[in-house]
């Protein structure tokens, strides 16, 4: 199995997106690529088993993520495609309110600089999802 660790350029440091795989009511798989970021222990700065998400009510994600689902995300080095790390992993709950629009704020300061997310909605309910990493590939 790979090492968490070796993959802490693409999980902390580069814009990588992370493709994000469930599965429809339907059966049918749905893939989206996302923002994300991973936990990093503040003792030891080593890199955790948590990693997190963030979408908007109305969405596909939004509309099949709770609590046990299972996903699977690919997270492609931005500087050479042929290196990835592969995550299957659990959702451990979903967050709304205050938390979830601040998380889409800090994504939005990691990957774009601004320090507020632009697209903003009124309409929607941003969700935060924080999903356990059962194992890697």
């Amino acid at each position: 199995m790979k090492d968490l660790e070796t993959f802490r350029d693409i999980l902390v440091e580069k814009k990588a997106l992370a493709l994000v795989s469930i599965v429809r009511k339907d059966g049918t798989p749905h893939v989206t690529p996302s923002w994300f970021n991973i936990e990093v222990d503040e003792t030891n700065n080593k890199i955790g088993t948590t990693i997190f998400i963030n979408t908007a009510t109305g969405r596909v994600k939004a509309n099949v993520i709770k609590e046990g689902t299972k996903i699977s995300i690919a997270i492609m080095d931005p500087d050479t495609f042929y290196r990835y790390l592969g995550i299957h992993g659990t959702v451990i709950k979903t967050i709304l309110g205050e938390e979830a629009n601040n998380h889409i704020d800090q994504l939005s300061f990691k990957y774009t600089g601004l320090e507020k997310y632009a697209s903003h909605n009124a309409d929607e309910d941003r969700i935060k999802i924080p999903i356990s990493i059962d194992s890697i590939y």
